[in-house]
């Protein structure tokens, strides 16, 4: 990384070391590689009013109110009915929303746990009143589903730590990159960051270590990256669990008169916007609206007795965000509003 700051908003280092031929890269051959990536479309049945619950961990994360918009969008194509509930990134207050939720006798539930195990005993409970519950993220390593998960959607993690640390090795070969984790216990983003580390390694890039942003953006991620990069004049480059995290060591970076290649993941409108400022190398946008409506559809599909038995585990994968193509991704607005007026649709 290590240049002075020069008159040009880029985060990709001086161009010293060029990166790895993409040529000898090879395709990706991770666990995610053959999922399903949808659920059978369920027809709306008139005369059945449904509720599905959502509970999501924070309000103050964009990708995290994506996923229940496009909730609700699904559920208002179909006639359904949605309460939503903020946990604000408190594992009590999920508890209680969890409670809640099961209290009103919803007829399903999103789960995108802040701590599964805090929740294990409503789990159960679900499980015994007989109300499915599709997770984001819940069993990842090996795909076995906890027990009381009726299944689960994957944000294709590993999908998005290879393709992050391909970008890096391309743009700097050798590239010595340190990562900033989330400080929660949520599975998707700690898996994600794990396999950076292993994907990294394959592609010839060196760890120099992590810290974790206790509050979940850029100020966070800021206040850590900066004895991050003090500690290490070498480093290269940062790989973020979102993109706020990425754009806070880039500011930290250049407070002390620093370059960085910088990653981040979510694709929200922060991170594109970035991207398309230079300030990230690239992103990679979660298609967090199709998730949540998708989720949407295999809840009605198991109170319906549409399209089952669903699977276990499908996989609705992150695109890539680099300046070649920022312009062309559509807003989390506007791909809830086509859903609401036309439903989902086989392939995104």
């Amino acid at each position: 990384m290590m240049t002075a700051c020069s008159s040009s908003d880029t985060s990709t280092g001086d161009g010293s070391s060029p990166g790895a031929d993409a040529a000898s890269i090879p395709p990706y051959s991770g666990p995610e590689s053959d999922l399903p990536t949808s659920y059978g479309l369920p027809a709306k049945k008139p005369g059945k009013t449904l509720t599905f619950g959502y509970l999501n961990n924070t309000s103050g994360n964009e990708l995290t109110n994506a996923l229940g918009e496009g909730f609700e969008a699904e559920a208002k194509f179909l006639g359904a009915k949605t309460i939503v509930l903020d946990s604000q990134l408190k594992v009590d207050r999920e508890v209680s929303n969890f409670q809640q939720l099961l209290a009103q006798g919803v007829d399903g539930i999103l789960v995108n746990p802040l701590d599964p195990k805090a929740l294990s005993p409503l789990i159960k409970q679900a499980q015994e009143k007989g109300i499915p519950l599709i997770g984001v993220d819940v069993a990842l390593e090996n795909g076995e589903l906890p027990e009381g998960f009726t299944g689960q959607i994957m944000k294709g993690a590993d999908h998005q730590a290879y393709e992050t640390a391909k970008a890096i090795a391309a743009e700097k070969a050798g590239a010595k990159f340190g990562i900033l984790n989330i400080a929660f216990p949520v599975a998707g983003p700690l898996y994600q960051m794990e396999r950076s580390k292993y994907w990294a390694a394959k592609f010839g890039l060196e760890f120099a270590g992590e810290r974790s942003n206790a509050t979940d953006d850029s100020n966070g991620a800021a206040a850590v990256s900066g004895p991050m990069l003090s500690k290490d004049p070498d480093l290269d480059a940062i790989i973020a669990y979102n993109d706020p995290s990425a754009l806070g060591a880039v500011t930290a970076a250049r407070a002390s008169g620093r370059e960085l290649i910088a990653a981040g993941s979510n694709g929200g409108s922060d991170g594109i916007g970035g991207v398309k400022a230079g300030k990230l190398l690239m992103t990679t946008s979660v298609d967090a609206v199709r998730i949540g409506a998708m989720a949407l559809a295999g809840l009605y599909n198991v109170r319906t007795d549409q399209n089952l038995p669903l699977p276990k585990s499908i996989l609705v994968a992150a695109k890539v965000v680099t300046r070649e193509n920022a312009d062309s991704f559509a807003s989390f607005d506007e791909l809830a509003d086509s859903i609401e007026r036309t439903g989902l649709t086989a392939t995104p």
